[in-house]
């Protein structure tokens, strides 16, 4: 029982200030008789270590969540009838606590969002040039063969510059 409540106190002092040395938060320790005497910063970082595994073990995760559902369903419980009765506040609070539930319990599907970025297609032909004939050098292409591609791609990119000034990319955000 000690240990645990030694390293909850170190946890507890190097979140309060995490400027505060281990050698500080060692001495601490042991003057509140959570460690022995020879207590040593480096026993003070191997608890912390070992505090913080602990903390985030699959199982404690689980505990974590549970107790914040539990939390929330508190709260729901406590809101729910004004939300019902039409007190708007209690609705937006309601709907704000539901969808961090949901979003804490992994219910809400990665969101879908566009990225664009604007790219003069003179830009997009240098670029793309300037990789096919690396790429062109790596293959070790007689000089005929190498000029004729650069050709045909500067091309391609003359008539696309006529058809559009703007490259729009998409990009999936699975970061829901």
């Amino acid at each position: 029982m000690a240990l645990a409540r030694r390293r909850a106190m170190i946890v507890e002092l190097r979140m309060a200030d995490s400027m505060l040395s281990f050698t500080k938060i060692a001495e601490l320790v042991e003057e509140a008789g959570l460690a022995g005497p020879r207590y040593s910063r480096m026993s003070c970082q191997r608890d912390w270590k070992l505090a913080l595994q602990a903390f985030m073990s699959e199982e404690s995760v689980k505990r974590q969540r549970a107790l914040i559902n539990m939390r929330y369903a508190r709260l729901v419980r406590a809101l729910w009838p004004k939300a019902i009765q039409g007190d708007t506040k209690a609705v937006d609070s309601l709907v704000k606590l539901m969808a961090e539930q949901a979003r804490l319990n992994g219910l809400l599907a990665p969101q879908r969002s566009q990225l664009e970025i604007s790219m003069h297609i003179t830009q997009l032909a240098e670029i793309s040039v300037a990789a096919v004939s690396v790429g062109m050098d790596a293959a070790d292409l007689p000089p005929e063969a190498r000029q004729l591609m650069l050709d045909a791609m500067r091309r391609h990119f003359h008539d696309l510059q006529g058809q559009a000034d703007v490259v729009e990319l998409e990009a999936l955000d699975d970061a829901g």
